[in-house]
């Protein structure tokens, strides 16, 4: 447990959001800077999405989950993993009432761990297209324009009540998946989550049709309470395309060593702990 602990506090450290004075093994002298961010929007509603997503499409049986969320403010849309969102907040409750550091870093950890879903989808930062974050290699996170996607949506007669609406059910092709879509036309709102959206309702359920990536909402909230939409400055974060961003994320799948090593050079890096290892599967939403 120990090692366990010690190894996220070094990341936290090399990599979080705060400031370090640190005296021998002393982390109560660790102080907390609030988040750099570029404000963009604040959010009105917030809905919840769990997603449920193989990396490995050959072992159907290990799923990840994830708790995602869509905040919707008067002129733009983010959607990123609820956690990541929750440890910023957290990260500058503590910068700004000075918390205990040691009570701090617990609680960064606790939700750092929570974090499964690396994307973020920001709809209204740029004129006619979407702003996209992914991950990179280990804290990179890659950034880049897109374009909004023109679904093609063909609505069913098929039909469904679920949290008590009554939805209808769509379906589409995006980017190499065919995908099953459920909304609820009582819900006058034409969102969902990651990039999906442009049907006549919310979409309270889509999945692709092999079941890889599987979004549930699980929570709609209208906020009383000031909660900003922000693109977090980091410089963790590189600029980039959507082509050279996949060719990344991909890379890092397949040669993790190698990847590590050209991000990140370090001549005192134990070759015999790089080799150790793995490639691993590459299953991402998007297969086009």
């Amino acid at each position: 447990m120990k090692l366990f602990i010690l190894f996220y506090l070094l990341i936290f450290v090399t990599f979080g959001g705060y400031s370090q004075s640190i005296k021998g093994r002393d982390f109560g002298n660790l102080t907390f800077k609030i988040v750099e961010k570029h404000i963009v929007d604040t959010a009105k509603v917030n809905i919840f999405y769990t997603l449920d997503f193989r990396l490995d499409p050959k072992k159907p049986e290990k799923m990840k989950h994830a708790q995602t969320f869509l905040q919707i403010g008067k002129h733009s849309r983010c959607f990123k993993d609820y956690n990541d969102f929750l440890s910023d907040s957290i990260n500058d409750d503590c910068a700004t009432n000075s918390i205990n550091s040691s009570s701090g870093i617990i609680q960064l950890m606790n939700v750092g761990r929570k974090i499964k879903y690396y994307e973020m989808v920001m709809h209204g930062y740029l004129d006619g297209k979407l702003l996209r974050r992914q991950k990179g290699v280990l804290v990179q996170r890659y950034e880049f324009e897109d374009s909004i996607p023109l679904f093609d949506w063909i609505i069913t007669e098929r039909d469904s009540t679920i949290l008590n609406y009554k939805c209808k059910m769509a379906t589409c092709h995006y980017r190499g998946r065919d995908y099953e879509a459920w909304f609820a036309e009582g819900i006058s709102m034409p969102y969902g989550p990651d990039v999906f959206g442009g049907l006549p309702g919310l979409i309270m359920d889509i999945h692709d049709t092999q079941d890889h990536y599987h979004f549930k909402l699980n929570g709609l909230y209208t906020l009383n309470h000031t909660q900003l939409i922000y693109k977090k400055i980091s410089n963790k974060v590189i600029p980039s395309s959507r082509k050279k961003a996949r060719k990344v994320y991909k890379y890092s799948r397949e040669f993790p060593a190698q990847a590590i090593e050209h991000a990140f050079p370090n001549p005192n890096r134990s070759l015999e702990a790089m080799a150790k290892l793995k490639p691993k599967p590459y299953n991402p939403m998007e297969l086009e």
